[in-house]
């Protein structure tokens, strides 16, 4: 069953904040254990871990002083072990 081509002009999105989180978040990873947290990774070298929308009140991983960040340097990714 088709419903005729896809035409971006009739698709409308809306966007609203989740949290908020200091510095430049860039990234984000999700754990597949079941616990809804998310991680938010920032170019200058931080992880922040959410909870129910709500950030905690210090970073989970702080490297900013052993990093270089801005343009195309800093912490750029965050990813899980699948496992």
């Amino acid at each position: 069953m088709s419903s005729g081509p896809f035409v971006a002009a009739n698709v409308a999105v809306s966007l609203e904040p989740y949290a908020k989180i200091p510095g430049g978040p860039l990234a984000f990873a999700a754990p597949d254990d079941g616990s809804g947290r998310l991680f938010v990774a920032t170019q200058a070298g931080q992880i922040w871990a959410i909870t129910n929308g709500v950030a905690a009140d210090h970073p989970m991983l702080d490297i900013s002083k052993r990093i270089t960040s801005g343009g195309e340097r800093g912490l750029l990714g965050i990813a899980f072990y699948p496992g």
